[in-house]
């Protein structure tokens, strides 16, 4: 599944398998041999693999079709996405009258923002 994965992001971003490989400092044809199952990448790449693509392991691994993993309130605020965080909290009061089940969000979150 990880060759099958690899080549089809590989491909989408419209790189040769040599491209690729200088990225994450492997050959071409190592790339090569990865996506035909031939060659096991260490850890160490794997990761770089999936930093470039900003994908999760799971996703390269095939254990799931999420390309990232589900953001929790708690995630969001220590990712680069923090800064829309506050944006999102004044949508969504603003909002308020038109969301029925905001009040929940908004509590769950009051009793969570120390965390």
């Amino acid at each position: 599944m990880f060759g099958e994965r690899l080549k089809e992001i590989r491909i989408e971003s419209k790189l040769t398998q040599e491209e690729l490989g200088d990225m994450v400092g492997v050959s071409g044809n190592t790339i090569s041999k990865y996506e035909t199952g031939d060659r096991e990448p260490s850890l160490d790449i794997l990761t770089r693999i999936a930093n470039y693509f900003n994908v999760s392991l799971d996703y390269l691994l095939g254990r799931t079709d999420l390309t990232t993993p589900p953001y929790t309130i708690n995630a969001i605020k220590t990712k680069s996405e923090a800064k829309y965080f506050d944006l999102i909290i004044k949508i969504i009061i603003n909002n308020i009258d038109k969301i029925p089940f905001i009040h929940s969000i908004l509590k769950a979150f009051d009793e969570n923002k120390d965390v």
